[in-house]
């Protein structure tokens, strides 16, 4: 996906989560997070874009964040708009981590997993740059748990297109564990997308889904006038709820 090209423009209105959702990612991750530190965690979010997870990490978590992101248009919304004494935002990619062995608590990656060029390579990266006891927090759509994403029922063949290039949740944690990493919690959790229908057609008529790219235009048209008439239909506005899933995993001890 380039988001060099067109998806850094309307990413971060279209992708923008309400304070109450974010609070509550910010809540589970918590979780896991060691409860026996004695100062801030360092928190390397891997593939930040537009840092909508690496202010909210440390302001809720008190972290030190380290921002890693291969776009430069999308990091450079980071710098500029989501800027904070105690986040860093640097170049780099999932399999060429531009951090210091063993110098993270842990790492977020949200919803990127399935643009990395190498899984192995970036789970062999990620064993280096994070401390023996590490969390990993891989927050993705995984291909046959799709269920509870509701845009998905008014295009369907976004649908169709994700369970093809969407990773297998019991892959990705093969993949976790050939490097030496343990799988300690599989979560779906749910989170308010949007307030209404309404809401959900201004939000998805941005085409801030990578999965659009991969659509003709024809199918997203269909799909926007599908969802705009829902939307009309619509007497009592409810709120579009979605699930997505979080993988926890955690380094070994060995080096």
């Amino acid at each position: 996906m380039d988001y060099d090209r067109s998806l850094h423009r309307t990413y971060e209105a279209g992708r923008q989560l309400s304070p109450s959702t974010i609070a509550r990612w910010m809540k589970v991750v918590a979780e896991f997070l060691p409860r026996e530190r004695t100062g801030p965690v360092t928190i390397l979010d891997l593939g930040c874009g537009t840092g909508r997870f690496s202010v909210p990490m440390a302001e809720h978590l008190g972290a030190h964040v380290i921002g890693v992101e291969p776009s430069d248009e999308m990091r450079q919304k980071a710098v500029s708009g989501a800027a904070h004494p105690r986040v860093t935002y640097l170049k780099g990619c999932a399999e060429s981590i531009p951090c210091e062995d063993a110098g993270c608590d842990a790492a977020f990656l949200s919803q990127v997993i399935h643009h990395f060029g190498s899984v192995p390579d970036a789970c062999r990266e990620l064993h280096r740059v994070l401390k023996p006891g590490a969390t990993v927090f891989v927050r993705n759509c995984f291909r046959n748990r799709l269920e509870a994403i509701p845009w998905y029922d008014f295009f369907p063949a976004a649908r169709e297109i994700d369970n093809r290039r969407l990773p297998d949740a019991d892959e990705i944690t093969r993949t976790f564990e050939s490097i030496g990493f343990e799988r300690i919690a599989l979560r779906a959790v749910v989170q308010q997308l949007d307030p209404s229908l309404r809401a959900l057609y201004e939000r998805l008529k941005l085409r801030a889904v990578s999965t659009f790219q991969l659509m003709t235009e024809k199918q997203i048209a269909d799909g926007l006038e599908a969802l705009k008439h829902a939307a009309l239909a619509e007497h009592e506005p409810k709120p579009v709820n979605e699930a997505i899933d979080l993988l926890v995993f955690r380094r070994g001890e060995s080096k």
